[in-house]
C-alpha cells in the first residue's frame, strides 16, 4: 500500500513538472507571437502615415499630366501648361486653322483649316504642318480612336469615318444628326456637339451607325467644341470663347461645368497632348548614393559648387532623374548626374543622394513595407515553428474538455445522490421531531394523570371519612364482624377505574385534547356515582 502511494506521488509530481515546463514553454511563445504582432501593427501605423504623406505631398504639388493646346479665332495655336495658366503662342506656321485634334499617338496634332482639308504634324512644337493628307476634304472637325480611326462632322453636319488618316471617307450618320465638333475618350465612346450646344454620347465610335445618340442634358451646355483629357477631365469652349471643364467626362449627367477659367477668351477649338514637363523638386539623403541606368549631361561629373547646386543642375538638365553629392570625399566638391531609375545605395558619411521629392517618400514607403513583409514572415515562420505546440495545446485542452465533461456528469450523479441522502435527513429528522412530540406528550399525559390519580386518592379519602361518620351516628347501624361497609366498596371501585383510567390514556396514543376530554368525561361519571351514593343513603 505504501509503495502504490509513493509511486503515485511520483507520477504525480513528473505530471506537475512537465505541466510547468509546459506552461512554460507556452507562455514564451505566446509572448513572442505578442510582440511580433505589435511590432507589425507598429509598422503598420508608420506606414499608413507615410502614405499619407505621400498622397498630401502629390495634391500639394500636382503636376498635370496633359498640356492645353487651344486654338484662336485667329487661326493659331496657343498653349498653357494650366487651366488657369498663361496661353504662350505656339511659334508655328499656323494660318486659318478651324478645329484641331491628338492623334492616338498623344503627340501629334491633327487639324482642319478654312479650306477643310487636314494636315498634321508629329508634335505640338513642330513648327511646320505636313499635307494636306490624301482624300482630305471636306470636314469641320476631326477626333482619332485608338486604333487609328478618324472621325470627321463633314460638311454635312454629320458623322464620316475611315479606317486611317490616308483611307477613304464613309458615312457613318446616324438619322436626323447635326454635329458642331467631335471628340474620342479614352474608353472609345465618343461625343459630338449638337445645334443646341449639348453634349451627345455614343458608347463607341466604332459602331456608329448602331446605336442612338444619348442627350446628356442641360448640365452639359453650351460649348462649341470639347475634348477630353488623359486623366478623364473634359474641357469645353463655351459659347463665350472662354475655356471650361468638368472632373469626369463619365459622369456629365451630374456634373456642373467649372470656369470660366482666367487668361482663356477667344477660343474656338482645344485638345490636350502628354506633358513633358519635369519634376524641379528635388532632396537630398545624406549616407546615401543614385546612380541610376547611366549618366546624364555632357560629362561624367562635375566639380565644384555646393549641395544646392548640385540639385539646381539637376533640375535644368534634359534626362537627370538625380545626382550624388558630395563635397570633402574627393578633395573638391564633386556631382555626379544621372539618369534613369535606380535604388540608393548606402555611401559615405559625406555622401547626398539626391532624388526627386516624391521619389524620398516612395523610397520611406518602400523601406517601411520592407520591414513589413520580414515582420509578417517572421510571424508565419513562428506559427510554423509552433504548430507542434498549438496541437498539443489543442489534444490538451480536448483532454481537460472531456476529463471536465466526465467530472460534470459525476457531479451530477453525486449531486443526485446527495439529494437522496437530504431527503431521508429531512425525513429522519422530521420523524425525529413527530417522536420527540410524542414522547412529551406521553410525557405531559403522564403527569397530568399522576395529578389527577393524586385528586381522585385525596377526593376517596376525603370521602372515606364522611362515609365513617355518616355510620357512627347512625342508631340503626350494627356493626357484624367480618363484613366490608358500602363506602369501602365504591371506594375500591373508584380507586380502580382510575387505574384502568391511566393505564387506558398512556398505552393508547391519545392527543392532550382526548386525555383532557377523558378526564372531564371521568369526572362527570365521579360526580354522577358521588350523587348516586348521596341519594342511596338517604332511602336508609
Amino acid at each position: 500500500m505504501y509503495i502504490m502511494k509513493q509511486n503515485t506521488n511520483t507520477n504525480t509530481n513528473t505530471n506537475t513538472k512537465q505541466d510547468n515546463n509546459y506552461e512554460t514553454e507556452t507562455n514564451s511563445s505566446v509572448m513572442n507571437l505578442e510582440k511580433l504582432k505589435l511590432e507589425y501593427k507598429s509598422q503598420l501605423t508608420v506606414y499608413k502615415q507615410a502614405v499619407a504623406n505621400y498622397i498630401n505631398f502629390l495634391q500639394n504639388n500636382k503636376v498635370s499630366t496633359y498640356l492645353i493646346i487651344g486654338l484662336k479665332n485667329d487661326g493659331k495655336l496657343y498653349s498653357s501648361e494650366t487651366l488657369e495658366g498663361e496661353w504662350i503662342l505656339v511659334k508655328d506656321d499656323s494660318d486659318n486653322l478651324k478645329s484641331i485634334c491628338t492623334g492616338n499617338d498623344d503627340k501629334m496634332i491633327i487639324m482642319s483649316n478654312s479650306e477643310n482639308n487636314i494636315w498634321t504634324k508629329p508634335t505640338w512644337e513642330s513648327d511646320k504642318w505636313e499635307g494636306p493628307i490624301t482624300e482630305p476634304c471636306c470636314v469641320l472637325s476631326v477626333a482619332m480612336g485608338k486604333d487609328g480611326t478618324l472621325v470627321g462632322v463633314g460638311m454635312d453636319n454629320r458623322l464620316w469615318s475611315k479606317s486611317t488618316l490616308n483611307g477613304t471617307w464613309s458615312s457613318t450618320a446616324s438619322e436626323g444628326e447635326f454635329c458642331l465638333s467631335v471628340c474620342i475618350g479614352p474608353d472609345d465612346s465618343i461625343y459630338v456637339v449638337g445645334s443646341n450646344n449639348h453634349i451627345y454620347k455614343k458608347p463607341s465610335y466604332k459602331n456608329l451607325t448602331t446605336t442612338s445618340w444619348e442627350d446628356l442634358g442641360n448640365n452639359s451646355c453650351c460649348v462649341i467644341a470639347i475634348t477630353i483629357a488623359s486623366d478623364g477631365t473634359l474641357l469645353g469652349i463655351g459659347t463665350d470663347g472662354k475655356l471650361w471643364s468638368m472632373d469626369n467626362y463619365q459622369d456629365i449627367t451630374n456634373s456642373t461645368w467649372k470656369g470660366p477659367y482666367a487668361n482663356s477668351s477667344d477660343f474656338i477649338g482645344i485638345t490636350t497632348v502628354t506633358s513633358n514637363k519635369k519634376d524641379n523638386s528635388f532632396t537630398s539623403i545624406q549616407g546615401q548614393t543614385f546612380w541610376g541606368t547611366g549618366e546624364a549631361g555632357n560629362q561624367s561629373v562635375y566639380t565644384g559648387g555646393d549641395l544646392e547646386q548640385c540639385k539646381a543642375l539637376c533640375a535644368k538638365t534634359s534626362g537627370c532623374s538625380g545626382a550624388t553629392f558630395n563635397p570633402s570625399g574627393h578633395e573638391q566638391p564633386m556631382c555626379w548626374l544621372r539618369t534613369g531609375e535606380g535604388e540608393l545605395a548606402k555611401g559615405l558619411d559625406t555622401d547626398y543622394a539626391i532624388v526627386p521629392e516624391a521619389k524620398q517618400y516612395l523610397i520611406v514607403i518602400e523601406s517601411i513595407n520592407k520591414k513589413l513583409l520580414e515582420t509578417n514572415e517572421k510571424i508565419q515562420m513562428s506559427v510554423k515553428e509552433e504548430e507542434p505546440l498549438y496541437n498539443s495545446i489543442k489534444i490538451k485542452a480536448t483532454s481537460q474538455n472531456d476529463e471536465l465533461t466526465q467530472n460534470y456528469q459525476q457531479l451530477v450523479m453525486e449531486r443526485k445522490k446527495i439529494e437522496k441522502m437530504l431527503s431521508l435527513y429531512q425525513d429522519l429528522n422530521k420523524l425525529e421531531t413527530n417522536s420527540n412530540l410524542k414522547i412529551n406528550q406521553k410525557y405531559y399525559t403522564f403527569v397530568l394523570l399522576t395529578i389527577v390519580t393524586l385528586c381522585i386518592i385525596i377526593l376517596l379519602y376525603k370521602f372515606s371519612s364522611i362515609f365513617s361518620n355518616a355510620q357512627s351516628t347512625s342508631s340503626n347501624y350494627v356493626q357484624q364482624g367480618g363484613q366490608i361497609d358500602a363506602a369501602f366498596n365504591i371506594s375500591g371501585l373508584i380507586i380502580i377505574i382510575s387505574i384502568i383510567f391511566i393505564f387506558y390514556f398512556t398505552t393508547i396514543k391519545n392527543t392532550s385534547a382526548d386525555i383532557i376530554g377523558g378526564i372531564f368525561g371521568i369526572f362527570g361519571k365521579f360526580f354522577n356515582m358521588i350523587g348516586g351514593i348521596f341519594s342511596g343513603n338517604d332511602d336508609y
